[in-house]
Formats: structure tokens, C-alpha cells, sequence
């Protein structure tokens, strides 16, 4: 069944979303957030539940699995160093030499719109289109 559109155009679950957006989102605004951080200060989980979620993940097998993924076998990435050279940047194995020209670590990028300083996809993704700052542009 669909809803009703109503005289604004929109239909119920669009009219909620409208009104929970922005600064009407309950999860955003800073009494919420503190309110949700102080319940959670401090809690330490006791041995029991510790135990109880080991069981369960041994039991799915998600111990075994989590290792294999994350050792020489089932990653690529597992026992290596990004090096470049101010133009490209690539992975090679920890235990070998580095090449002449070459430094340990990404390339730092500079955001053409607030001037903040970073090493790799994290640039990409929240500054360049994504800046804060080329909002307040717009």
C-alpha cells in the first residue's frame, strides 16, 4: 500500500525524514550525544560477558576465521610498508630495501580549500569536494 501524498508533495516517511534531518535529528544534538556518552563512561563488562561473546564467536567460528584473514595467507597487505616518491606511492614488503628516491609513507596532500595538511584516502574522502570549507563557498 503506498501513503498518501500530502499537500507538500511528500508522503509520510519522506515528511519524518524531512523533520528528522539536520538540527531536528535527535542523535546529533549535543544534550543527546552527552546524555548517550555519560551512560556509557566507565562501563567495564565483567568476566561473564566477556566469556559469553568469546563462546559465541567460537562457536560461528569467527576466531578462525578472523586469523586466517589477517595473516601472510589470506591478506596481501599483511607484513608491508607504503613508501613513494612525491609522485606515486606503493606497498613492498617490510623486510626489503628501500629504493633510492624513495621515503617511508604516503604523499601528503594539501586541500585546496582550507589548507589541512594529510597523508592519503582520508583526503580524498573528507576534504577536495567533500570540505567543510567549500560549503561556507557555496
Amino acid at each position: 500500500m503506498r501513503s498518501k501524498i500530502g499537500k507538500d508533495g511528500l508522503n509520510s516517511y519522506q515528511r519524518a525524514g524531512k523533520q528528522l534531518s539536520g538540527d531536528n535529528n535527535p542523535a546529533k544534538r549535543p544534550e543527546v550525544r552527552a546524555k548517550i556518552s555519560k551512560a556509557n563512561k566507565g562501563n567495564i563488562r565483567t568476566d561473564e560477558a566477556i566469556e559469553r561473546t568469546l563462546e559465541t564467536r567460537r562457536r560461528k567460528g569467527l576466531d578462525k576465521k578472523h586469523s586466517k584473514r589477517m595473516t601472510a595467507d589470506g591478506n596481501p597487505c599483511y607484513n608491508t610498508i607504503w613508501i613513494n616518491n612525491n609522485t606515486e606511492e606503493k606497498r613492498i614488503n617490510a623486510g626489503s630495501i628501500i629504493p633510492e628516491g624513495y621515503t617511508l609513507g604516503r604523499i601528503s596532500l594539501v586541500c585546496p580549500h582550507c589548507g589541512k595538511e594529510g597523508k592519503g584516502p582520508n583526503m580524498k574522502r573528507y576534504h577536495y569536494d567533500n570540505c567543510k570549507s567549500l560549503k561556507d563557498d557555496r
